[in-house]
């Protein structure tokens, strides 16, 4: 897979199909789609693509509001890479967010060498939002592009969208989201200081803060698997995570804390990336020290038993 930052002298001499869209999550819909370009690319000797925006339509258009998200464009272009697709596009949304429907076509079959396109059959383009599945098919009719649209995917009669998935996170749903995204749902960031109270629990934390805005489930402690992305090894290690403020020590910060199983080291200004399996408990308020390291020693069997099959 090749990785292309488009600028404005850009131009691609090879036939190409691409995918448009946002793409947050590449959950288990937009890997159909993506699948279709493969296929479609394969079958008429062309080249397969996705054009990434740099950031999120919505937060080119509205920065103010902050939208949480699923994926950076980092995570997008690493769930990619294993899916067989020729190229990656990245474009800079600004400087397309005025074009009209017809000049966005027009980009596409000029500066991409586009032959089709695929798409989700809410798929919205052009400035404004103006153009929709009817625009696109006349426009890229007559500019020679083909158009296929996939219908909604559904999974057990729930469709598979990134709101959808958004919204099962916050509610701590956690394995009806890692089915709808056919992933464990992640997120990353810096290990930094905390207050070290885990290290005197005897259970010492990485703490992380949410820097990218990614959504995150609702206040509680999870079973976690945990990997250090910036050692040379990657080494993943079962974890528990907790979401929330720290309530027992009246801290009202909301936090994101880590402890990694069976490791022992120096983690500050590393990044790990945080894989969510399961909801454990909810956030609550403990009486004394003891009685928390009571819970934590409970939550920690959990985890034993859970690889053990005995929560599936």
């Amino acid at each position: 897979m090749k990785i292309i930052d488009v600028n404005e002298n850009f131009k691609i001499d090879k036939n190409t199909i691409l995918a448009l869209g946002n793409f947050d999550g590449i959950h288990k819909g937009h890997r159909f789609l993506i699948d279709n370009v493969r296929e479609l690319a394969k079958k008429n000797n062309f080249y397969s693509g996705i054009l990434l925006f740099n950031s999120h339509t919505l937060d080119s258009l509205h920065p103010e509001l902050r939208l949480p998200k699923l994926t950076d464009i980092q995570d997008k272009i690493d769930i990619i890479s294993d899916m067989n697709i020729d190229y990656v596009f990245l474009l800079d949304f600004k400087k397309i967010s005025n074009f009209t429907p017809e000049e966005f076509i027009f980009l596409l079959k000029n500066e991409f060498n586009c032959k089709g396109v695929v798409v989700g059959s809410d798929y919205k383009f052009g400035k404004g939002a103006k153009g929709n599945i009817l625009t696109l098919k006349d426009i890229a009719e007559k500019e020679d592009i083909f158009v296929k649209v996939i219908d909604d995917v559904t999974d057990n009669s729930v469709y598979v969208k990134s709101t959808v998935i958004r919204e099962e996170i916050r509610n701590g749903n956690i394995k009806e989201a890692n089915k709808l995204l056919s992933r464990n749902y992640f997120i990353k960031g810096i290990v930094v200081h905390g207050e070290k109270r885990g290290r005197e629990l005897g259970y010492p934390t990485a703490n992380i803060y949410n820097d990218f805005n990614y959504i995150l489930p609702k206040e509680g402690v999870y079973y976690t698997k945990t990997t250090i992305i910036s050692k040379d090894n990657n080494k993943q290690y079962d974890s528990l995570s907790f979401i929330g403020q720290n309530i027992t020590f009246n801290e009202f910060e909301q936090k994101i804390e880590t402890y990694l199983f069976d490791f022992a080291g120096y983690l500050y200004g590393d990044t790990i990336k945080i894989e969510f399996i399961d909801f454990i408990r909810n956030n609550e308020k403990f009486d004394s020290k003891e009685s928390l390291i009571l819970q934590m020693n409970k939550d920690v069997e959990f985890v034993k038993d859970y690889n053990n099959n005995l929560h599936f």
